[in-house]
């Protein structure tokens, strides 16, 4: 059959046709270019390491910013086999879940295609390690199976360091509560114990777990002065106040009085809200019993004192008799007097000269 014959204008409106698929297609291309250099110029000047592995877990693509990294070049870090760039711990859990993977995606199994991260070991070009955070995608190729893996590596030895740093405080805090005599806590902002030292047990005979989660501070008051102290306390807490050496009488768990001085200051989260309190309490009953029986006895001092001072001042005393008149106007004898107020005892004897006027015959001898 022979085709028919284009008209003219068939010929015009054909490449009128042709000439906007053209003008397609190089609008596309160009944004295509233009969208390649956007990412390449964010890939070459992030801080972030960007690289992309083949399905063999050989690099395709190393951003320069490999270098501040690990100190290879871009060109360098791509000849490098990946168990040359991760430490042997990081690379065998690495190799652990992309095998996993690859087991799913043999059996048909989509596998996850959002970002997982890795925190890794990573070697450097003079042989050290440095702690990385590498977030790596599956990228799908048409056959919906992973083509390759886009990963991005970012230097993480700062936070690293960090949470070291944040490691070896909590457990020197954690070695000091749990070796010191007083008993260290936290309460939450309606005072319910969130933490409690090993040292309640000496001091209360509580276990920590018996507290923690379970019981507010005020439920270990001693009930006769639960109340009244139970106010005082969360008065600070209205206030937002800290309070020092807050003297506080507990019940033991065999049922004997506890007097604790607490101290507390108030924890407040980034608005300045109250979060709860952190402090220590310190077992201050046997102190304040010697204080007790210390000040018993500044009282019977006092009042041994008082008794003396009644001998002071002025006494009428009769000039012959040498006897003593009282408040009520009787005329005592001196040594009865004396022996009445005071601790003063008597014992009698002469004198030499009322034994001479006694005894005119008498020799007085002094020893």
């Amino acid at each position: 059959m022979h085709r028919p014959l284009r008209t003219y204008e068939d010929i015009i409106a054909e490449n009128a046709a042709l000439k906007e698929r053209v003008a397609v297609l190089e609008e596309t291309e160009a944004a295509l270019r233009e969208s390649e250099e956007k990412y390449r110029l964010i890939a070459e000047n992030t801080a972030d390491v960007i690289a992309v592995l083949d399905r063999n877990l050989r690099f395709t693509f190393i951003s320069p910013s490999v270098q501040n990294l690990c100190g290879f070049t871009a060109r360098e870090a791509m000849a490098q086999p990946l168990d040359r760039v991760l430490a042997p711990p990081s690379f065998r859990k690495a190799m652990a879940g992309f095998d996993e993977d690859m087991k799913l995606a043999a059996l048909g199994i989509a596998v996850p295609t959002d970002s997982r991260i890795l925190e890794a070991e990573v070697y450097r070009k003079d042989g050290t390690v440095v702690w990385a955070e590498i977030s790596f995608t599956y990228l799908l190729g048409p056959d919906g199976k992973p083509a390759a893996i886009l990963t991005v590596t970012r230097d993480i030895a700062a936070r690293k360091e960090a949470e070291e740093a944040l490691r070896d405080a909590e457990k020197r805090f954690l070695h000091v509560t749990e070796n010191t005599r007083e008993m260290i806590w936290e309460v939450d902002r309606q005072g319910l114990y969130r933490y409690v030292s090993p040292a309640v047990e000496q001091i209360l005979g509580y276990r920590p777990d018996e507290l923690v989660g379970k019981k507010y501070f005020y439920d270990l008051f001693a009930p006769e002065f639960q109340e009244a102290t139970k106010s005082k306390a969360l008065a600070y807490f209205q206030g937002l106040q800290p309070f020092y050496k807050f003297v506080n009488l507990n019940r033991h768990r065999n049922g004997r009085l506890v007097a604790l001085e607490t101290t507390g200051v108030p924890v407040l989260d980034e608005r300045g809200n109250l979060r709860g309190y952190r402090g220590a309490d310190m077992d201050v009953t046997a102190r304040m019993q010697v204080e007790e029986e210390r000040e018993k006895l500044i009282t019977q001092l006092q009042n041994a004192l008082a008794e003396v001072k009644k001998l002071s001042g002025m006494l009428p005393i009769c000039s012959c008799c040498k006897k003593i008149r009282d408040d009520k106007g009787y005329w005592n004898l001196l040594e009865a007097y004396i022996q009445e107020h005071s601790e003063a005892e008597f014992s009698h004897s002469l004198c030499p000269d009322c034994a001479s006027h006694l005894y005119p015959g008498f020799k007085y001898r002094e020893r």
